[in-house]
């Protein structure tokens, strides 16, 4: 399923702002719930899913800043 456009919108706008904080946490809030249910379905346990997720929402946190819109937020998200 693609990302929707107004929060590609929206992640684009708080980066070219410098708010990585602004945009980490519209694209957690707008993708989580999409993400966790990706890594469930591959892992299959629910304590270790949400693991992953934790995992995964802290590296979004630390290399927002590096998205340079080569790709779709939700390619280079996923990578």
């Amino acid at each position: 399923m693609a990302l929707d456009p107004e929060l590609e919108q929206t992640i684009a706008k708080h980066l070219a702002a410098g708010a990585h904080k602004e945009a980490a946490t519209a694209a957690l809030q707008g993708m989580g719930p999409q993400i966790l249910g990706y890594i469930h379905a591959n892992v299959r346990d629910e304590e270790a899913a949400y693991d992953v997720f934790g995992q995964f929402s802290e590296e979004l946190w630390k290399s927002i800043g590096t998205f340079r819109a080569e790709s779709s937020f939700k390619t280079w998200a996923y990578k």
